[in-house]
């Protein structure tokens, strides 16, 4: 049986609580002294704030703030679904705000719903913080002053403006105004404690200057000595253009024009590279084995690999069997898949540490594979197979249930996480899912969908989830009008119980 729902801790009551009643003294201060701009207002938000600050610690008022019952996005949110607290904003909003945001905030997170002159004029005293999510809030504008007076950042997202407009002519003069671009960018390189950004992909044209391009991510990059992570899907080319003798803190590279003899200048500039991101925007490329193979002979030892658009190959299992060990997360996504049941058996033989695992097979025909396909099992582990895996997620056509599934799942005894989609396979998979709970109970499972192609009956979904002690979110696809009135009636019986557990069903009208 799932857990039940427990009551709210104490201390989270009075969070709550203390929402509330910070929203009835910003609507007290709206009646009485006006609007933000009044300074009656501004002097009871200064009061207010100096009381908050004086009797609650700074990292709770933090939390408070940054949760996200503290506002409702007008233009986002459905009033339908606002808890009864958030209905009660229906004045200027930034008095709310203000009552929270101290000179020693750590972390903030601006809302689009307010204007950037208040975001300016606010962070203008931020001068602790360590984390600012300005998303779909950021413009140049705003970069300058975090450059000149949030130096301390660590994190930052710099999601531009223009992401959030509904302007029609994308690059008109007004929605040029909303760009981050390379000017925005070289503020930040005055963070020098930053180690992780979070940015729009790249605007290649049609931007009036206002854009952002690989010298300018370059020129960051290079003024940045602690920058771990930064999402940008170009930095192998950006790599490629360093000439600059040095070593970057890059934990992190995303690269959509991956080459072959790009991975030696990838492997001298980032020697603490732990992810890798390699991807083809086309499945038909005569060089992308050229690439794993530069890979198996670099020194790099790769904890995260992301592969799309590459074949299952020989190059491929060379690597795994070289450098398998390393892998504590793999996603491939691919067309070429000479043997999908081989290609799971090599990944549990090379890869005894494997906690997350992402497959999504874009088949079409099943002459691409073949059921055999050798690998050298002289690296075979005397451990379980797949014993670490914490999360499983497999989506495509033509890949075997009933041998991949037991392969996978039967030693998983951690896994947490289990999302299967097989667009190939009509059958039901009750008994086969049963076979796997008689070795692993799924003690520890917390969240499992079953997808399109994956079938499971009612009654052994009733079943599955009494019987997995931790399982908090079940989703089922299924097209049956029958079966979702039986879910809905399941809702029911589990709610009068009290059972902590959501049940979701897609395909019904």
């Amino acid at each position: 049986m799932p857990q039940l729902k427990i009551p709210p801790t104490l201390y989270n009551a009075a969070l709550s609580k203390t929402r509330v009643w910070i929203v009835s003294v910003a609507s007290a201060i709206y009646r009485r002294s006006g609007n933000y701009e009044n300074v009656l207002c501004q002097q009871a938000i200064l009061q207010f704030n100096l009381y908050l600050t004086t009797n609650i610690p700074t990292h709770i008022i933090d939390e408070l703030y940054n949760s996200s019952e503290i506002l409702f996005d007008s233009e986002d949110g459905n009033q339908s679904q606002l808890s009864p607290f958030e209905k009660h904003i229906t004045f200027d909003q930034r008095i709310v705000l203000s009552l929270y945001i101290h000179k020693n905030m750590k972390r903030l997170t601006a809302h689009k719903i307010v204007n950037d002159n208040f975001w300016k004029s606010k962070l203008l005293c931020l001068q602790n913080l360590l984390r600012l999510d300005l998303n779909k809030v950021c413009t140049d504008e705003i970069l300058e002053v975090v450059g000149q007076c949030c130096k301390n950042l660590e994190f930052v997202n710099i999601v531009s403006k223009s992401c959030h407009t509904r302007t029609k002519d994308r690059h008109n003069a007004l929605k040029l105004q909303l760009c981050v671009s390379d000017t925005g960018l070289s503020h930040l390189s005055n963070c020098k404690q930053l180690k992780e950004i979070q940015m729009t992909c790249i605007i290649r044209k049609g931007c009036g200057g206002r854009q952002i391009t690989n010298e300018g991510i370059k020129r960051l990059l290079l003024s940045l000595p602690s920058l771990r992570r930064i999402n940008y899907t170009d930095t192998g080319i950006l790599l490629d253009s360093i000439t600059e003798v040095g070593k970057l803190s890059l934990i992190s590279v995303t690269d959509y024009h991956p080459r072959a003899d790009r991975i030696p200048k990838i492997e001298a500039l980032c020697p603490y590279l732990t992810e890798l991101h390699l991807t083809y925007a086309f499945s038909s490329d005569d060089h992308r084995s050229y690439v794993i193979s530069a890979l198996s002979s670099s020194k790099l030892k790769i904890s995260t690999l992301s592969l799309t658009n590459f074949p299952f190959d020989d190059c491929l299992i060379k690597y795994l069997e070289l450098k398998g060990t390393y892998l504590r997360e793999f996603n491939f996504v691919s067309s070429f898949i000479q043997s999908v049941n081989e290609l799971f058996r090599l990944l549990g033989w090379t890869c005894p540490n494997l906690e997350n695992l992402h497959v999504h097979f874009h088949l079409f025909d099943r002459g691409f594979f073949s059921d055999q396909y050798p690998f050298n099992s002289s690296v075979c582990s005397n451990n379980k197979l797949f014993s670490n895996l914490k999360s499983l997620t497999i989506k495509g056509v033509y890949w075997d249930s009933s041998q991949v599934l037991p392969l996978l799942l039967k030693n998983a005894a951690c896994i947490k996480k289990i999302v299967l989609n097989n667009h190939s396979y009509s059958g039901c998979l009750d008994e086969l899912l049963q076979h796997i709970q008689q070795s692993n109970p799924f003690l520890h499972l917390e969240s499992v969908s079953f997808l399109k192609g994956v079938h499971v009956s009612f009654q052994f979904l009733r079943t599955f989830l009494l019987a997995c002690p931790m399982l908090r979110s079940v989703t089922v696809e299924n097209e049956s009008q029958a079966y979702f009135e039986l879910v809905v009636q399941l809702r029911e019986e589990l709610l009068a119980k009290n059972v902590d557990v959501n049940i979701d069903v897609y395909g019904t009208c």
